[in-house]
């Protein structure tokens, strides 16, 4: 493995929480010869590449769970005006309660795609106790 593909497969690995899992996906892509990526030869690297790929989740599905957090935020009159006049959620009130109150205590665009479905379900459960205080 040459080091641009290092570097590549590396922050895909970051990228998608599947670092812990790193030596095992090695291993299984050198069908148990190595759990080093540097020992991974050309083949295999291009192999370990293109599998990490495909496990990114696409932008589309981030994008849903964070419209799901904005849209609890408008619900519960978290929302500021845009330069264009339109009432929008507050972001910035999302992530002074997220560095306060989240799980992992910091701010969304922080949170990587695994780490996000946990957010969304204790953001749901904010959002629900706020419906019962009315």
């Amino acid at each position: 493995m040459n080091q641009e593909q290092y570097k590549a497969a590396y922050a895909i690995l970051h990228k998608t929480g599947l670092i812990a899992q790193k030596e095992n996906i090695v291993a299984s892509i050198s069908q148990g010869r190595t759990t080093s990526m540097r020992g991974l030869n050309h083949q295999e690297s291009i192999d370990l590449i293109r599998y990490l790929k495909e496990s990114q989740p696409s932008n589309n599905d981030r994008d849903k769970m964070i419209r799901k957090l904005y849209y609890y935020c408008h619900q519960m009159g978290w929302t500021k005006l845009n330069p264009q006049g339109r009432l929008v959620a507050n972001g910035q009130q999302f992530d002074e309660w997220a560095v306060k109150h989240s799980y992992l205590k910091k701010k969304l665009q922080a949170y990587t795609y695994p780490e996000l479905p946990k957010l969304v379900s204790q953001f749901e459960q904010v959002y629900k106790s706020h419906l019962k205080a009315f």
